[in-house]
This record gives C-alpha cells, structure tokens and sequence, in this order.
C-alpha cells in the first residue's frame, strides 16, 4: 500500500519541460477556486484549469522560493555614493553644487534635483580620494550612445608618475610641445564618467596638435573615451583627447568676468602673472552690465598654435640670437 502511494505521489510531482507537475497545477487550480468562490465549481473546474494552465500559475511556495534579482550595478553605486563618508582635505574649496544647480534650474536648465544631490556625493568622494585643492562641476556633454558629466578640479600636490606604466614615448621634435600642468589650458585636470555613480576618468593633457584640429571638426561625441574619431582632416587622437581638447576650447571661449573686477598682481614675479580680484571695484549698474563690452574673457586666448603661452624657442635658435 505505502509503495503504491509513494508511486502515486511521485508520478503527481513529475515536472514537465517548463518545471510544472501535475500536483502544482491541481495545487494552483484549487487555490483560483477559493480566492474566486464561483457559485458551482464542479461545472466551471475545466474552465479554471485551462486558464490556470495558460497563465503557467505557479503554488504560492514557489514564489517564496525565488531569489530576487540583484539591483543594477548604477543603483548599486549611487548607493556606496550615499553610504560613505569621505573626509574633504581642510583646505579644498568645494562648492555647493545643489545650490548652484538651483540657480540653473530657475532659468530652466541644469540637472534635475535627484541628480543633483548624487553629483555632490560623487564630487566629495573624488575630491577625497585624490587629494584636490579645488573641483567644481565643469558640465554635461551630450553623446549618441552615452553623456559625459565632467568635473574640474586641482590637485594640492601634483601626484607621482606610475612606474609602472613604462617610459613616455618620445616626443614628435616637429610637434609644438604642450603646456604643463598647472599652466595654459593645462591649468586644471578634467574628470568624465558617463553615468553618476560610476569611477570618475582622469582626462589626458590637451596637446596643441588636438586643440588646432579640434578647432576644423565638427563632430559629435559617442560617450567611449576610446572610440576613434573619424574625420577629415584626420585627428590625432581618440576621443578622449578631441574631449579635452574641446574642454580647453569651451573654457578660454565662455569664462567670463565683468570688465575691471580682476586684475593681474603687478608685484608677482611669477610668469604669466597671476590674476587676483581688484581692490575697491564696484559693480556697475545692471544696465550697462547687459552691453557685451561690460564683459571681458577670464583667461588668456587660445593661439592658433592651440597653446595659452608661445611655444618654447630651442636652444640651438637662442644661441643663434645671441650670436646676432
């Protein structure tokens, strides 16, 4: 008798391809009669078990028995974003970015809110974890496939080069060598990720040679740092050197500063002179300051030989004017 049972009930708990038994399918036949109590069962039961069957409804113990699935890897980091508490070095200047962003929502642009508070999580673990001296949310570059958030900011100590990374090939002698760090439109290190809550991607120096043959394209971003740039004339990089290049064009071109508030340090020995805020400056009346001419450019122009500063004479050319 127990062996005919136990054949029974073994034969009930067979699963078909799609993991359904027999004893399932009864099981969820049953149930959609109780919870639906129809006034004669036995008449609609084969109705019931054909729709039950249709819709593959499982017993309630299998839905208990389901692993959820695991967040998407974005939600994951905002989250580690939130969660953490970065310690700011005590002499950064880091802005208040959701209130800056509120301003520019007033006009109708900028981030949303959301959005906002996840960027000022970011930005603080970033400027954390790579010692800045200063950062600031520099914009939003649009792509085909992915955006770009790009972050601006100074390190309070220049990092060490990695030995790992092998010697730097050597220099083209006919290229116009580029600017250091610290100076021209190498002044600040740029930092993309295409979504909040991703790693940050330190950006390359802008070379001259990408700047002058940024200045003759017109070409969209993809939202890949590696992906070629495919263009006429032919480009000197991927692209996250034509970002960065662009990067230094948008700075030089859009910074702007009323006319008189900033003036260079007549004492600073230091070339180019630094620029510091006048003494005793007041601002103009809000008429004049809507002319273009109430407005000059914060930082230096870009020459066409894509530098701040001109290029460095070689020795050999020094001696020569010497020698004359």
């Amino acid at each position: 008798m127990d062996s005919a049972v136990a054949v029974a009930k073994a034969k009930l708990m067979q699963a078909d391809a799609n993991g359904m038994s027999l004893h399932d399918h009864l099981s969820a036949t049953v149930a959609k009669i109780i919870a639906e109590d129809p006034e004669n069962p036995l008449e609609v039961f084969e109705q019931i078990s054909l729709a039950v069957k249709k819709q593959a409804t499982l017993p309630r113990k299998e839905y208990l028995q389901t692993t959820p699935a695991p967040p998407p890897p974005e939600l994951v980091g905002k989250r580690d974003l939130f969660r953490a508490k970065p310690e700011l070095p005590e002499d950064a200047e880091f802005p208040n970015v959701v209130e800056e962003l509120a301003t520019f929502e007033n006009l109708g642009t900028g981030l949303v809110r959301d959005d906002a508070y996840v960027l000022k999580a970011s930005m603080a673990k970033l400027t954390a974890d790579k010692g800045l001296r200063t950062v600031r949310f520099f914009g939003k570059i649009l792509g085909t496939e992915r955006d770009y958030y790009v972050v601006e900011g100074a390190y309070a100590e220049e990092p060490e080069e990695d030995e790992g990374e092998g010697e730097p090939p050597a220099p083209d002698p006919k290229a116009v060598p580029p600017e250091e760090n610290g100076t021209g439109v190498n002044k600040f290190r740029y930092w993309v990720c295409n979504e909040l809550g991703e790693p940050w991607v330190e950006l390359p120096m802008a070379k001259p040679a990408a700047i002058t043959s940024a200045r003759e394209l017109k070409k969209h971003f993809t939202g890949r740092l590696d992906a070629a740039v495919v263009a006429h004339p032919p480009f000197p990089g991927t692209e996250k050197d034509y970002l960065r290049a662009q990067i230094a064009r948008i700075l030089h071109d859009t910074y702007v500063a009323p006319g008189g508030m900033f003036s260079f340090e007549e004492d600073s020995e230091e070339e180019p002179k630094p620029i510091v805020p006048t003494e005793e400056w007041e601002a103009p009346e809000p008429e004049e300051m809507a002319e273009p001419s109430a407005w000059v450019h914060f930082y230096s122009t870009i020459l066409k030989v894509g530098r701040v500063s001109k290029p460095p004479k070689e020795e050999a050319e020094e001696e020569e004017e010497e020698e004359a």
